[in-house]
């Protein structure tokens, strides 16, 4: 994990993300990305620090389409950054895995509802297995 890189403006765990090399995170302007993300130019226009601020959450930005996102942005709604940061800390080294390698899903998707993510990341549920 690369706390560093902390979160995106769109709640996605830019800290556990290995699929840009050389990126630092959206926070630092290095996505590739970026120009097509519409929280990121939302957040950026609006000077907030990220979606959880957001009156509109959820719009209609593909990103925050998944489960997952929606889920991670109610957390830090609710917890708070560092609180996120640390509980996927805390399950990186439990175990679960953010990207499964080659693929953009991992242990926090395919799971039906919010609670079952949140319970994922307090560590009271366990990933499923395939």
């Amino acid at each position: 994990m690369n706390r560093e890189k902390g979160m995106g403006f769109c709640g996605l765990a830019c800290c556990l993300c290995e699929e840009k090399e050389g990126c630092l995170g959206c926070r630092e302007g290095t996505c590739p990305e970026k120009e097509q993300c519409r929280p990121y130019e939302c957040a950026q226009s609006r000077a907030l620090e990220g979606c959880w601020q957001c009156e509109e959450f959820p719009c209609q930005a593909p990103v925050l389409q998944s489960l997952r996102t929606q889920a991670f942005v109610g957390y830090i709604s609710k917890f708070g950054m560092e609180k996120i940061l640390d509980r996927l800390e805390e399950g990186e080294k439990d175990g679960i895995v953010y990207h499964h390698p080659g693929l953009l899903t991992g242990d926090y998707d395919g799971i039906e509802n919010e609670e079952d993510v949140w319970a994922l990341l307090e560590g009271s549920k366990k990933p499923q297995k395939a």
